[in-house]
């Protein structure tokens, strides 16, 4: 079952590092009932969030504790699900499974890893995005 998974993620990484990200921002501005000042704010939350699960989630694996991995996990998927970062979203999902599953550290890690890398592509894309609306 970790083959498959590992499997789609791989695929998703070797894509995503094959072509560029693109977010589309516009059904969030909708959301945001057209308010540009409420999706910057999102934008900001978003990044913070992130770079939170990236220094809680780094801790976590150094003290193996998964229950705490887990948790910092599912509380950024709504985030990452409502800026629909679905490359992120897939791994964080992952990751959250991992540590209610197998609890593989090594596996953990290059879930992780994963994370930190597609971040700044994601990151990238949002601001070009976001650029775009701002014209």
């Amino acid at each position: 079952m970790k083959t498959k998974h590992f499997t789609n993620l791989q695929h998703r990484f070797e894509t995503s590092q094959q072509q560029l990200i693109t977010t589309d921002l516009e059904p969030i501005l909708g959301e945001c009932m057209g308010e540009m000042s409420l999706l910057r704010e999102l934008i900001s939350l978003f990044r913070l969030n992130a770079l939170e699960f990236i220094g809680a989630a780094r801790i976590h694996l150094d003290n193996t504790d998964f229950k705490a991995l887990a948790l910092a996990a599912h509380k950024i998927k709504a985030g990452l699900a409502m800026m629909r970062t679905d490359s992120l979203h897939a791994i964080v999902c992952l990751i959250e499974k991992e540590c209610c599953g197998d609890q593989d550290p090594k596996h953990l890690q290059f879930l992780y890893d994963c994370f930190v890398d597609e971040f700044p592509s994601v990151e990238t894309s949002i601001e070009v995005a976001l650029a775009q609306l701002d014209q």
